[in-house]
Formats: C-alpha cells, structure tokens, sequence
C-alpha cells in the first residue's frame, strides 16, 4: 500500500531523535525555550546569578502552563455540553495500556502473556457470546402508515464534504489501513471519486465486503482485567464506510425525529441527550414524589452483551416496522450480516471469525440500530409505572402512596 511504502510512522527532526509536537501557544514555546537556554548557561556556569533566573524561568513556565490548562477547563465548562466535559475529564484519567496477562478459563489458572495467544482467547469469546436466531417472528405491529417510508437516500457533495470535515484526525485505521487522516488531507482529491462510489452504492443497496471486516480492540469494562468475560470488543472499521454509514445516519434520523418513532425515555446515543439528562428528569419525579410524602420503587436492568446478542431477523423486522424500505433496508441489512472480526493487539492478532448476531460496536450505526431493536420495550410499562433507558441500561420506578 502507498501509504506504507511512503508515509512516515514517526517525526524525525535532523538530529535523529523523536520531534516532540509542542502543542502550547507561541509566548508559551517562547518561555520554554528561554528556560531552556537558562538551563545550558547554568549548567555551563554554576553562578547564584545564573541559578536564580533559572528558577525564576521555571517558575514563569509553570504558572503559564496553569493558565494555559486552567483556560482551557473553562473554555469546556462554558460550553455547556456534556459530551465534551466528559470526553475532557475521561482523557485527564484514563489510562492506555493495553490488555495485561489474561488467566485462561479452561486452564486451571494458567496465564497468558504472549499477545497472539491473548488475541485468540478474547477472540473466542467475543464470537462464543453470539446467537443463532430461532426462527420465530415475534408479532410486532407497523408503527407508522403505509405512506410513511424511508426508502433511499440522497447523497450530495456538499453531504460528504460536510462528515469529512467533522471526521476525527487521529482515529486507528481499520482492516484497511488507510487512517482517517489520510481522508481529511485529501478530502477535495477524493470528493468525486468518493460521490460516485457513494451514489453507486446507495442504488445497488449493498455494502463492499472489505467494510464488513473488524478489527477488534477489547476494552476493560469492569472488574479484574485479567478476567476475559470483562471485556467489550470495540471495531474498528474502514474509515470509508464510517463515511457512509454517517450520510445514512443522517438521513435515518431526520425520519426517525420528523415521524416522532424514537422513544422520548431513551437518552442513549442521541444528540442533546445523555446520562445526565435521564438524571434530571430521574430527580424530578423522585423529588415531587417525597415532597408529597410518597415512597418511590425503583428497579434497574442491566442486558448482558446486548449489542453482540441482536438478532439480525428480529432486527429486520423491526427496521420494516418503522418504514425502512427499499434500498435503505437492504444497505442496512447487508451491512448487519455477513460480518467478520479478529481480535488485534500490539504484538499479535488472530485469524478471522464470521459472527451470527450482534450489531458492532464502535460503528456509526451500530447504536443507531441497537435503539431501534429495544426502542419499543417502553411498552411493556404502562399506568403508573415510569421507565428511563440509557442504551440497554433500563430503569423502572413507580410512586407508592403510604396505606397509612
């Protein structure tokens, strides 16, 4: 591939060593690089002049460091989205280390360490968690009319110009090892090619078999890490298709919103809504209810491996429900099926495995779907009891008055 061949992996700079990308404003840069050369006459001439407006500089750098870092908090906080408060807070704590030792559940205690042997038991696992679907076609109504349809998109230059440029920079590569960078860099380049690849697609309903293959990176949920059913299998996938699947995204919630389809308790994975929304509206009913002197009932559900255990039939079924027809139907019916996945780590990866169930995490549709296959659950709760989803994490709660 060209971009193995001629695309460095590493900045160089002409002395040989790793170019550290200082990523502070120019006065910032300006400050260290005096604290820097304060340093080289220190070192050069250990005088009490010297000395102190070393440390002096040191002191300015660090107090310009603390603004600089402080500004940018507030900059995040006056914002006042959520998404991006996290995101910050989730990058200052979380570590990337990677998957450690991993204890073999057939082995009697033994630990893995090499990579390979690692890939293949994750990779096991992931695939033994799947479903076969039994057939049965659960009785589940058309929730919209027969006139009310989604049945192709259209697709424009303007819309994929519009995702390129909303695209992360510095996402992993999937299969294909084309990264996302490489689409923004050349975004004007490869508008048309990508319209007519695009626009074909959208009129054939099918999807490339390269953009059906994973690359699975596990991440620690919960729990000991060197316990494998405590990892989830994040996919990564072309970054092409994720191109696509976000014009089809976008087309499918804009009906989905304008035909009012999607639940107003679930607060998983949509635009403006999150775990603190459910929250407020949580402590709002329990406030009323114990300002009146009423107990509340609560009970939580949690679905094990609730995006790998999707039946793909049942999915269908739903998706036709809704009024997803057509063309639209079979992209994302192609896309569902058919899929395989392999376990990469650092030093090894595994060999391919098909999957019979499941939606994949880490794609642009697969949460997407996912709501649309549980979105219709709310209807088993009805009268007085009152029920908050956050993806497949589900509350019920109900207000008791006191017999007393």
């Amino acid at each position: 591939m060209a971009i193995d061949q001629f695309v460095p992996v590493r900045c160089y700079n002409h002395t040989g060593k790793v170019a550290k990308i200082k990523r502070y404003p120019r006065h910032i840069n300006r400050a260290i690089r005096k604290k820097a050369a304060l340093w080289r006459r220190l070192r050069n001439s250990r005088t009490s002049d010297n000395k102190a407006a070393y440390y002096n500089q040191v002191a300015t750098c660090k107090s310009l460091l603390f603004e600089y870092e402080k500004s940018k908090e507030m900059k995040v906080i006056k914002k006042s989205q959520v998404g991006a408060f996290y995101r910050y807070v989730n990058r200052r704590m979380t570590s990337k280390s990677g998957v450690g030792p991993l204890r073999h559940p057939n082995g009697g205690g033994t630990v893995v360490t090499d990579d390979s042997d690692k890939a293949n038991m994750l990779n096991d696992y992931f695939c033994s968690v799947s479903i076969v679907d039994d057939g049965i076609s659960p009785e589940f109504d058309r929730r919209v009319s027969s006139n009310v349809y989604l049945d192709a998109i259209d697709i424009t230059r303007e819309s994929i110009l519009k995702f390129i440029q909303k695209s992360k920079a510095g996402t992993s590569p999937g299969p294909d090892g084309i990264p996302s960078s490489f689409l923004k860099q050349f975004k004007l380049s490869l508008l048309d090619p990508l319209l007519i690849l695009f626009r074909y697609l959208a009129e054939l309903g099918h999807m490339p078999n390269d953009w059906k293959l994973a690359n699975i990176t596990p991440v620690l949920k919960k729990g000991l890490a060197s316990d494998i059913i405590n990892y989830r299998p994040i996919s990564l996938t072309s970054v092409f298709c994720k191109l696509f699947e976000r014009m089809l995204q976008d087309k499918m919630l804009h009906y989905l919103f304008t035909n009012k389809l999607l639940s107003r308790q679930q607060h998983g994975f949509l635009a403006k809504h999150s775990t603190c929304t459910q929250l407020l509206e949580v402590v709002n009913d329990w406030s009323i209810a114990l300002r009146n002197a009423h107990s509340v009932d609560v009970v939580y559900f949690d679905i094990s491996k609730a995006f790998d255990t999707v039946s793909h039939h049942k999915l269908k079924e739903k998706l036709l429900a809704y009024g997803f027809e057509g063309k639209v139907l079979s992209l994302i019916s192609d896309f569902i099926t058919g899929r395989s996945q392999r376990v990469v780590l650092p030093n090894g990866f595994w060999h391919w495995s098909n999957l019979s169930s499941g939606v994949p995490q880490g794609s642009v549709l697969g949460p997407l779907l996912f709501l649309l296959y549980i979105n219709d659950i709310v209807d088993l709760f009805t009268g007085e009891v009152s029920v908050k989803l956050f993806a497949d994490d589900i509350k019920i709660y109900m207000e008791t008055k006191d017999s007393s």
